[in-house]
């Protein structure tokens, strides 16, 4: 008789924090919904406040701490969005999402040798090619920010393997243009701006058409020069100066051509 009472006993108790986990996990998903409502409405600060509570009652919660990482993101507090996804990095180590956006996050704070660490490891694992090119993106932009500029190199060319980008061969050409392969890098800056083109879309940037522009001086191209540095105000970096120097070489290789043609 003894034994049969603690057995029910024990079902009551197992039943009965079943059930308070139970409420518990709904009180938890109704707050995440919540958050998502905040965040939505751009109220980060409310929405922080409200997982700070969830993960005081489950630190490990995997949702409240990606949701904490956006909402830091937001606000710029990288410090804390790098202990929110450190945390969920060391609870998933093999998350390759994870890892891109410590690598994103480093990437800002410019912390670029460890965004490459975490970018590779990030490829590492990665299963999807939209995260891979997420990750070849980010990760040319940070070699490039370490002067690694033939690792820029090669990280856009695997990126280009599997689709075209403007803003991908751009930095290809700037990568070249710094090796001063200028050649290379016009090559790219007009791929560029056929890429543009073909999708619709423009190119506004300024340094593009500087760098571009240099390009062609560097190739003996000054007509094409010009055309690139017209497309700038001339406070732009010395672009008045360019402007005149292409100008003069013009004028120069007029004057060569119609003195050729005198003396035949």
């Amino acid at each position: 008789m003894m034994i049969k009472i603690k057995i029910a006993f024990v079902v009551i108790i197992i039943c009965v924090l079943s059930s308070c986990n139970s409420i518990r996990q709904r009180e938890i998903q109704a707050s995440l919904s919540s958050v998502q409502l905040r965040m939505k409405n751009k109220e980060y600060d409310k929405a922080i406040r409200i997982l700070d509570r969830i993960l005081t009652a489950e630190p490990d919660n995997e949702k409240a701490l990606l949701q904490r990482v956006f909402c830091y993101r937001f606000t710029k507090n990288y410090s804390e969005v790098e202990k929110d996804i450190s945390k969920l990095i060391d609870l998933y180590p093999k998350n390759a999402e994870y890892l891109f956006y410590r690598g994103q996050i480093l990437y800002e704070m410019e912390r670029y040798s460890e965004a490459v660490s975490d970018l590779q490891n990030a490829l590492h694992f990665a299963d999807n090619m939209k995260l891979k090119l997420y990750c070849w993106n980010t990760l040319a932009n940070a070699e490039f920010e370490q002067e690694n500029y033939p690792a820029v190199i090669q990280t856009c060319i695997q990126y280009l393997k599997y689709r075209e980008h403007e803003g991908i061969y751009i930095l290809r050409g700037d990568a070249y243009f710094e090796l001063k392969e200028y050649r290379r890098a016009l090559d790219d800056y007009n791929t560029a701006l056929a890429t543009a083109q073909k999708n619709k879309r423009k190119i506004k940037d300024s340094l593009f058409y500087y760098y571009k522009g240099m390009s062609e001086i560097m190739c003996g191209r000054y007509k094409e020069a010009l055309d690139d540095f017209e497309k700038l105000d001339e406070d732009f970096y010395k672009t008045k100066e360019y402007k005149e120097f292409c100008k003069q070489k013009l004028t120069e290789a007029s004057s060569s051509t119609g003195s050729g043609a005198s003396d035949k």
